[in-house]
């Protein structure tokens, strides 16, 4: 599966006023980062106009739409820019289930 995978925690306090008793728990929870390029950009502009304007090459476009790997934050915001969309639509967080 591509994409690059993140492991988040979840904390849960309970706290009962006036006694000594709290209960932590904490949830590991598992995600991985989906590419959105790929579906924003649909032929509405060449590879090479992209490539060109974000300064990269075609291996590393293909990377980023296919979610093998993701743009610095500065190459996301031209990259957003030239696509006329937000930098946080060109990728989602995606939860995956529990193994």
């Amino acid at each position: 599966m591509l994409g690059w995978r993140v492991k988040a925690y979840s904390w849960m306090f309970i706290m009962k006023e006036k006694s000594a008793t709290s209960i932590i728990i904490c949830v590991m929870k598992n995600y991985r980062l989906k590419s959105n390029i790929d579906e924003i950009e649909k032929s509405r502009l060449r590879n090479e106009y992209i490539r060109k304007h974000v300064d990269v090459k075609q291996k590393q476009l293909w990377n980023w739409k296919k979610g093998v790997s993701f743009p610095t934050l500065e190459k996301a915001f031209i990259l957003a820019k030239i696509l006329g969309c937000q930098v946080d639509d060109l990728a989602e967080l995606i939860e995956e289930e529990e193994e």
